[in-house]
């Protein structure tokens, strides 16, 4: 996903070459504490894919490992805790933006 320039927020995924980004210096997600995350914003990371530069990529993916891992963590704890089936509704719920 990440080569093609996706990338996964808690709302949705997202392709970060889409124009709305060229401005845009925020991170991926501000709540995320991945390396790409805290060192670069979208606009930056638009134009390394735009520019066709091998590291867009890796930067992406970077933050997508962590995106996976997170929801992994989230639902193990969810698990342990007794309460999945509130943690999947409430990660998709935001995930998909549904009511």
């Amino acid at each position: 996903m990440a080569r093609s320039s996706a990338v996964y927020s808690p709302t949705g995924r997202f392709n970060l070459t889409n124009a709305r980004f060229a401005r845009d210096f925020t991170p991926i997600s501000d709540t995320c504490p991945c390396y790409t995350c805290t060192h670069y914003t979208r606009a930056y990371l638009r134009h390394l894919f735009k520019a066709k530069e091998r590291n867009a990529a890796t930067l992406a993916s970077i933050h997508n490992e962590r995106f996976i891992l997170d929801i992994v963590s989230g639902a193990r704890d969810a698990i342990n805790n007794g309460n999945y089936f509130e943690y999947r509704d409430k990660t998709l719920r935001n995930y998909y933006q549904m009511q």
